[in-house]
């Protein structure tokens, strides 16, 4: 019986060796070091690691809530919009009705809609999901519309003349064929949850990374600031690193190169 061998795939040496530059740039810039930029604009890893034992499980609990956040729309957004983005596509009528007011919404920012979010929901949850959910919505309903249409009209001709139906041919051709096109604009995705989460969080919130930022700056606490900033770098990374990997899976079949 024939076993199989766990590969371990390590970080690059030029990956580890940027990290490595940027922390030691970190350090030879600030207090602990070469002293160019005081505490006040720029704390040091000491103060920064403080600020861990300071906090202690508030980093945790802020962690989850903005994960929470984080997945709740990203999950919920990808999938209306894929829905809705196909509908676009395969239903003129519900074309002609959706797309004056996908096209004319797409370009405002969702974050001009707080005031209104704070007024019908005041600092509760739904007011907060809300707007992480239409960001990434409106990313994915233009993306997934206009992969479908780029979708080489070949394809689909050679499938009806092997005699496919309609169902057969958006299944086994339409949508594995729109799955690579919508790698980019989901990395997109990810890193603007992030962005629409803080300005969530900031509207109102009891937890989160983007809170414990603002109740930082109220108490003046740059070092805390700092963390918050490391943190999300480091979870958007994550939630990046998960989602090519799960996206270079699935379209195995296409040949594209992962990371």
């Amino acid at each position: 019986m024939k076993t199989k061998k766990l590969k371990l795939k390590f970080a690059p040496p030029l990956s580890i060796l940027s990290v490595f530059l940027t922390l030691l740039l970190w350090y030879l810039l600030s207090e602990d070091g070469l002293k160019i930029i005081g505490a006040i604009k720029f704390p040091p890893p000491t103060q920064v690691f403080e600020s861990v034992e300071f906090l202690g499980f508030k980093i945790f609990t802020d962690i989850f809530a903005t994960t929470a956040r984080v997945l709740f729309g990203l999950i919920v957004g990808t999938i209306l919009g894929c829905v809705v983005g196909a509908m676009i596509v395969f239903s003129r009528r519900t074309g002609e009705f959706l797309n004056p007011i996908i096209e004319s919404s797409r370009p405002v920012p969702v974050i001009a809609m707080i005031p209104f979010f704070l007024m019908w929901f005041g600092i509760e949850e739904p007011g907060k999901l809300l707007l992480v959910t239409i960001g990434v919505f409106m990313i994915v309903v233009v993306n997934v519309s206009e992969a479908i249409r780029n979708v080489p009209k070949l394809y689909i001709q050679a499938a009806k003349t092997l005699g496919a139906s309609t169902n057969i041919i958006r299944r086994r051709i339409i949508f594995p064929a729109v799955i690579p096109a919508l790698i980019g604009p989901l990395r997109v995705a990810v890193a603007l949850t992030f962005t629409l989460v803080v300005a969530a969080e900031f509207m109102g919130a009891q937890s989160g990374i983007g809170y414990r930022i603002l109740e930082a700056r109220r108490l003046f606490n740059p070092q805390v600031i700092l963390l918050g900033i490391i943190q999300l770098g480091i979870l958007a990374s994550i939630f990046d690193a998960i989602l090519q990997r799960s996206m270079a899976r699935v379209t195995r079949w296409s040949g594209r190169e992962s990371k």
